[in-house]
């Protein structure tokens, strides 16, 4: 029979994928399905339970690993899997933001996504971003959905404080949380000058950036479609870069964000690539998947073709 491998963040969407684990294990145990779980119980303990349940003599031992916990918790494990692994992933989505879920359109109900998990009816090979960067040395970080810098990071580290988050969550409304969070940061955070560089060929020079966001998935930010044409098997990212002057304007983007209708404004611009250096003219918030890499000048992002085998 087969056994299934669970990795939970408790505390996601302040205490939510608790009780979609309760539910998901109810079911497990009525059907008899073979299984282990595992508890995060601190900052990066997905990755460390991902990496021992693929590595070493593991790595040759076909298994599927299931995530429950917000695209943070996913991006964890997937920081942490061994990507030579025979590993495949399942994600039941229990987080605030489930842009994951939202850009792929699997269930985001419990046990209609773990019914659809334990199917495999619809495997897929996915791909993902890698960010680099220096801060003391060189550091790496993989995201599914992801990355960027400015306004966009800016917000990402507002949410992660913000004492409003929880209450939101608590009210099933977690995009409002990055709404609110935003129309701070807009009067908050300044634009800054860029040298972008793709796929080392091709160089521009930015002014009045307020952001760009790199996208493997077209959803961020709690559904924002930051980048709607952004598909995950194409083997490049879809980059969302906003320059104005004014905030009206940026205000104006960001809403229309939520539909995805920004990207015919002129303060838009939508590139593709498969890698990219960025160069700030001044450190500048950067985040991988909603996760803070730090205030940095200068980082570089690469996207992997098809490296990541998952049930949709």
């Amino acid at each position: 029979m087969k056994k299934y491998y669970f990795i939970i963040n408790p505390l996601a969407s302040s205490g939510k994928a608790a009780v979609v684990w309760r539910d998901c294990k109810n079911y497990l145990d009525r059907q008899s399905i073979e299984y282990e779980a595992f508890m995060t119980s601190y900052a990066g303990h997905a990755a460390e339970l991902a990496a021992k349940l693929t590595g070493s003599e593991e790595r040759t031992r076909e298994k599927t690993i299931v995530v429950i916990g917000g695209d943070g918790t996913l991006g964890d494990v997937i920081n942490g899997i061994n990507i030579s692994a025979m590993v495949t992933l399942g994600f039941i989505p229990a987080g605030s933001g489930n842009d994951f879920a939202r850009s792929t359109g699997i269930s985001r109900r419990p046990i209609a996504r773990l019914k659809q998990i334990i199917r495999q009816r619809k495997v897929a090979w996915l791909d993902y971003g890698v960010i680099s960067y220096i801060q003391g040395q060189l550091r790496q970080c993989r995201f599914m959905v992801s990355s960027g810098m400015g306004l966009d990071a800016g917000i990402c580290e507002g949410v992660q404080i913000s004492p409003m988050k929880s209450v939101f969550n608590r009210l099933h409304m977690g995009r409002l949380v990055y709404i609110t969070v935003g129309l701070q940061r807009i009067f908050t955070e300044k634009p800054v000058s860029v040298q972008l560089t793709l796929d080392g060929v091709r160089t521009i020079h930015l002014d009045w950036v307020r952001y760009i966001s790199i996208h493997v998935q077209p959803r961020e930010g709690g559904g924002f479609q930051m980048a709607p044409n952004a598909e995950c098997q194409d083997g490049q990212f879809d980059l969302c870069i906003v320059t104005c002057r004014h905030r009206l304007a940026l205000i104006k983007v960001m809403f229309a964000a939520l539909f995805g209708r920004h990207i015919k404004m002129r303060e838009v611009h939508i590139m593709q690539c498969v890698t990219a250096s960025f160069k700030a003219e001044q450190k500048v918030c950067v985040h991988a998947d909603g996760e803070i890499c730090g205030h940095l000048n200068e980082f570089n992002v690469l996207c992997e073709r098809r490296k990541l085998k998952m049930i949709l």
